[in-house]
This record gives C-alpha cells, sequence and structure tokens, in this order.
C-alpha cells in the first residue's frame, strides 16, 4: 500500500520542501513507469523509483543535505578532493 501511494505521489510530482521526491538532484533521475507480464501477459501497471537517499555533498563550496542516487553518490566518492 505505501508504494502505491508513493508511486502516485511521484507521478503526480508532489513536492516536499521544494524537492520531487525519489528524484536524484544530480542527474534527475526519476520514476520510470512500466508494466509487470505475467505468464498469461496480462499488463499491468508499475512504477519503479530510483535509489535516493539523503546524503550531504558540498555544493557551491557550502555543505547542502540533498536526494542522490546511489550512482552519484559512489561517483562524487570517486572525485579528487
Amino acid at each position: 500500500m505505501v508504494s502505491y501511494l508513493f508511486g502516485i505521489v511521484a507521478k503526480k510530482g508532489i513536492q516536499v520542501k521544494g524537492e520531487t521526491l525519489a528524484q536524484c538532484f544530480l542527474c534527475n533521475k526519476g520514476p520510470t513507469f512500466g508494466h509487470n507480464v505475467s505468464h498469461s501477459k496480462r499488463r499491468t501497471n508499475r512504477v519503479w523509483l530510483p535509489n535516493v537517499h539523503k546524503a550531504v555533498i558540498r555544493w557551491g563550496g557550502r555543505p547542502r543535505r540533498i536526494y542522490i542516487c546511489t550512482r552519484c553518490l559512489r561517483t562524487q566518492a570517486k572525485l579528487p578532493r
């Protein structure tokens, strides 16, 4: 039930504190929509959400708490300091 409601919230683009839910701040990766296909080929709607975490990174010289996907988080860790 929670994932279903979260999918509806993400689909409608409701914002919380100025940021869209389930969207990466750096690469704008967001929810993807498609279908689950059963063995009988019956299609039901489904939402794939990106793996987004709240992290503190330096943005413009000051620390900022943002939602960032794990791919961008890994890339940030590899950057020279």
